[in-house]
């Protein structure tokens, strides 16, 4: 399993896990001083997925340097 951002790699390689996986919608919830009932309003076009990885991190799974360039400490 790996990240990438910027030009960056990191490896996930020990243990790496996926425990869920959701999509998300944008809800909001007004509640009104003179009516009985809340208005509820729901954004469609706010649409995107989360999930948790769970990974050891290690400065020995980076063997090629792209992480972190060697050297540097």
């Amino acid at each position: 399993m790996f990240l990438y951002a910027n030009g960056q790699q990191l490896k996930l390689k020990y243990n790496p896990t996926v425990d869920s996986f959701k999509h998300t919608v944008l809800e909001s919830k007004q509640d009104t001083m003179g009516n009985r009932f809340p208005y509820i309003s729901r954004n469609g076009y706010v649409y995107y997925a989360e999930f948790p990885i769970k990974s050891l991190i290690s400065f020995n799974s980076d063997e090629n340097g792209y992480f972190l360039p060697f050297g540097v400490s």
